[in-house]
């Protein structure tokens, strides 16, 4: 059975010597057209998705009380991004 490696239509990842190499390693490729990952990866998105978000909530509840608890003053510096 050959392995099959699903990528995005990102330019880099459908250039012809980055799809041979991977060919050379005996790996066959197939591009996936956006919007359409759900389709292929819904592990990721039925049961992943819900662990991220809450483990991302946890996070968040975490940061919060420590900074409450250290007078709003944290030993870890919070970088947002728009």
């Amino acid at each position: 059975m050959t392995p099959l490696l699903i990528l995005y239509t990102f330019c880099v990842q459908m250039m012809g010597p980055i799809v041979e190499k991977i060919h050379g390693l005996g790996i066959e490729v197939q591009h996936i057209p956006g919007g359409c990952t759900y389709l292929c990866l819904t592990i990721d998105v039925s049961i992943n998705r819900p662990i991220k978000a809450a483990l991302a909530d946890m996070w968040e509840d975490w940061l919060e009380t420590e900074v409450v608890e250290n007078d709003g003053v944290s030993k870890f510096r919070l970088h947002l991004v728009n």
